[in-house]
């Protein structure tokens, strides 16, 4: 037997999931417009023109920066 507080709070969590998952379908698509106006130019189609272009990208270094310091301090907290 179900309680009020108990369908209330999986109501609460419902609603919450569905506003993240409204926000994610929104924002996926922003995501991937501003990773394409932002991508260097590339000399032809091959992946080694691709390649060389992210290599010239001195933006992109700051990027992953900021993706994997917080990965290397958790793995140097941990002691490993």
């Amino acid at each position: 037997m179900t309680t009020i507080t108990e369908n209330i709070t999986t109501t609460d969590n419902r609603t919450f999931l569905y506003r993240a998952a409204g926000g994610l379908l929104i924002a996926g698509p922003v995501l991937t417009l501003a990773g394409m106006l932002t991508v260097p130019p590339q000399a032809g189609d091959s992946t080694a023109d691709y390649v060389a272009s992210l290599a010239r990208d001195s933006n992109m270094f700051l990027g992953v920066g900021l993706l994997v310091v917080p990965l290397l301090s958790a793995a140097y907290a941990d002691g490993s």
